[in-house]
């Protein structure tokens, strides 16, 4: 295939950066690069030149956009797929190939997996009563269950989304981790799954960070990675609230995800559950910033049932830190099927918080990330994606 230029279509968010450069230093000037944003709002994530802004909420801009797409040999990235992104793969030709990578909430937003991402502490915070509502879902879709009409119908619905019918569009299918692939396809059955990260791991770490951290001696708490309920937050200030956290500080970004209510609310618990220990991060920081604060941590406490907050997740295991991940998460069976040292949230103690991973688990760990996540890896996974779509 000659002449193809791969549109990638982003929404602003800190990973644009990253997949510009990747691409341009694997397969420089095949991309054209494009946010969706609104002209009286400033581009918050990115200063790229190459970075092209779509105000897709104009609609002859919007018209405009899909024209470009279709006029040229194209094949569309869609960098996660919701709302706009949703509209303009039901809107261009079938004979154009789709790639569509997960970002995890619009995977986990459709309703069959929707109720899982949350613990009952958290639902019972957001006023959702989950439990029936996924039960009675899964038994009638599971078991082909003969239900009136009505509930037949009501049942349907959530398969003619335009979530659902975009991602029935997609050709390809990019995973943060491979069940998540699984996942997909129980929408669509002939998606074909594609390799890549965003970014590698040594542009997330350097060797002066890296130094200084293994010297720390402080042993606060990083919990969570943003405002978004399906970090379950309120079950880990439970959990910590009952153990001798001393001078400790836990950390928990709420600086983007979520809505007002909802950070209002765990600003509130967590400052009620936890005390002086309660440290909310509520304004986004710089690389700088959060180094500091990631030095001065020796623990990472995930609760999260789906994948998210990958990034953070690699640089803790890599800086030799302890990582508490939710059992019932993708990212969890994934990484222990790879052998990384890491615990589940539900083994969080006095005692494991005072214990450091051994000499060997460390080095271990900071071995397997870069296997999976170093630069030649990464750019590697580039090659072949583009390969495979015969670029």
């Amino acid at each position: 295939m000659k002449d193809v230029t791969i549109i990638h279509i982003f929404n602003d968010d800190k990973f644009i950066n990253p997949v510009i450069k990747l691409f341009e230093n694997v397969a420089p000037n095949i991309s054209k690069y494009f946010v969706l944003k609104q002209d009286n709002f400033p581009v918050k994530f990115c200063n790229n030149p190459k970075l092209i802004r779509i105000n897709f909420f104009e609609k002859t801009e919007s018209d405009n956009f899909i024209k470009l797409i279709c006029n040229q040999n194209t094949i569309v990235f869609f960098h996660s797929l919701e709302d706009y992104k949703i509209y303009i793969a039901l809107n261009i030709p079938e004979s154009i190939k789709k790639v569509w990578f997960i970002w995890g909430y619009d995977l986990y937003g459709w309703y069959p997996f929707r109720y899982k991402k949350f613990e009952s502490e958290t639902a019972k915070l957001l006023g959702l009563q989950l439990k029936f509502k996924h039960n009675v879902f899964s038994f009638i879709w599971l078991n082909k269950v003969f239900f009136p009409t009505f509930i037949v119908n009501k049942i349907k619905s959530h398969f003619t989304t335009p979530f659902y019918k975009a991602v029935k569009k997609m050709n390809y299918v990019v995973p943060v981790v491979p069940t998540e692939y699984k996942l997909a396809k129980q929408i669509n059955k002939e998606l074909i799954c594609l390799p890549f990260t965003y970014g590698f791991l040594e542009d997330l770490v350097s060797k002066e960070v890296l130094n200084v951290i293994n010297e720390t001696t402080e042993q606060n708490i990083l919990m969570g990675n943003s405002a978004d309920p399906s970090n379950n937050h309120v079950e880990l200030f439970i959990k910590l609230a009952k153990l001798n956290l001393g001078a400790r500080k836990v950390y928990v970004p709420l600086s983007y995800g979520g809505t007002e209510n909802y950070i209002e609310a765990i600003l509130q618990k967590g400052k009620e559950i936890l005390g002086d220990n309660f440290f909310p991060l509520t304004t986004f920081l710089s690389l700088e910033e959060y180094n500091t604060i990631l030095n001065s941590c020796n623990t990472l406490l995930f609760n999260h049932t789906r994948q998210q907050g990958v990034g953070n997740i690699i640089t803790m295991l890599y800086y030799g830190k302890k990582v508490y991940l939710n059992e019932k998460s993708t990212v969890f069976k994934y990484y222990k099927s790879l052998g990384v040292k890491l615990f589940s949230s539900n083994q969080v103690s006095y005692e494991s918080l005072n214990t450091l991973l051994s000499k060997t688990d460390v080095e271990k760990n900071k071995d397997l990330m870069l296997k999976y996540y170093g630069k030649i890896t990464v750019e590697e996974k580039v090659r072949e994606m583009i390969k495979t779509l015969k670029v």
